[in-house]
């Protein structure tokens, strides 16, 4: 059985509901893709660089034909058990590539597409609710502004609401020790610092540093472990993966500024966020020899940075200047592959896995 569907559909959750009811394996296609991506060879540092251009359907694009291939060759190899397909897996706008995924999903049914509500509004409403991600009960986005601990170690904070890059570059540049050599950009997600970042290490001629670019390696050398974080997160939730996280980013910052003096340095949103006082006086100890740490932030108003937050991520996450999910509904591809639709709204995951299997 193949489940489709946008993103927060409830296909992880009832795709493991049905694989122990009818006794047998669970498989998400979108986690097990990397290695089928590898055999026709994806390029990591293409890949990596599309995800930071901040437009998400220049990945969304380069990664067709990995997709297709993904997910012929993941159904090929994972038969009689439940496949949860990603939700940009069984959705293209390249006629040969979506002709490829239909004829092996067509292989292999039944297909079931999940979605909310048979009315596009009313799923897109739904699923945007579910996208909330809460972190020790408050949204995330909601608790990275309020959280003192970015405020606590910024030397400088930039306001950029209704500001060009170049404009709040300008703002930066008026502000900073021009003898210190490094800029340490920080602050919530989509404040813009990798493009401000960009903008100053053009007009500064330095080179820029991601802390998020290069955490991989450098959580790696105090044994990070992928495995372990996406078992914590199925078992205990998202804020019990966040604390995981937390010594790594740690490291990754102080690993960062040793081995990248002088650039350009912009902090991923949680890279300067500690609940734990230990963790903070830690940080604030590595930053306190740099003179131009700038918080970046839209508004002095929280309330309102979050409103605009909010909005900039819904932009940055859609393709083509329409909202992920309504991209996703809107296509036709999920309903030319489904072979029944379940509407799941007001229903339990049980009671979803149950009407799936009266379906079939």
């Amino acid at each position: 059985m193949i489940l489709i569907g946008p993103q927060r559909a409830g296909k992880s959750t009832v795709g493991r509901l049905l694989a122990e009811a009818l006794g047998t394996t669970f498989v998400d296609l979108n986690a097990a893709a990397p290695p089928y991506w590898d055999e026709i060879g994806l390029d990591a540092a293409e890949l990596d660089r599309r995800w930071h251009t901040g437009r998400f359907e220049n990945v969304y694009r380069y990664l067709w034909p990995f997709q297709a291939h993904a997910v012929e060759r993941g159904l090929a190899e994972h038969s009689e058990v439940i496949v949860e397909l990603g939700a940009l897996q069984s959705v293209y706008e390249d006629d040969a590539l979506f002709a490829r995924v239909q004829q092996a999903v067509g292989a292999h049914p039944p297909v079931i597409l999940l979605l909310p509500s048979p009315d596009a509004n009313e799923s897109i409403r739904v699923l945007r609710q579910r996208a909330q991600v809460f972190y020790e009960g408050q949204e995330i986005t909601h608790y990275l502004v309020h959280h003192p601990g970015s405020a606590a170690v910024a030397k400088h904070t930039i306001y950029t609401k209704n500001k060009s890059p170049e404009v709040t570059c300008d703002e930066i540049l008026a502000v900073i020790d021009p003898h210190a050599p490094e800029i340490l950009l920080i602050g919530p997600p989509d404040t813009g610092k990798s493009t401000i970042g960009e903008r100053l290490s053009e007009r500064l001629q330095r080179s820029q540093a991601s802390v998020d670019r290069l955490r991989q390696t450098y959580y790696a050398e105090i044994g990070y472990d992928h495995q372990v974080a996406q078992q914590i997160r199925a078992a205990e939730g998202f804020a019990a993966l966040v604390r995981y996280w937390k010594p790594f980013d740690l490291h990754g910052v102080a690993r960062t500024l040793e081995d990248y003096p002088g650039h350009i340095i912009d902090f991923g949103a949680g890279h300067s966020v500690y609940d734990d006082p230990d963790d903070m006086n830690r940080l604030q100890a590595l930053l306190a020899p740099y003179l131009n740490v700038i918080l970046l932030l839209p508004s002095p108003d929280p309330a309102e940075s979050v409103a605009i937050l909010y909005e900039r991520q819904r932009v940055r996450t859609g393709i083509d200047g329409i909202e992920l999910n309504r991209f996703l509904i809107e296509r036709p591809c999920n309903r030319l592959l489904a072979t029944h639709t379940v509407y799941t709204q007001g229903q339990t995951r049980e009671q979803t896995r149950d009407a799936i299997l009266v379906q079939i």
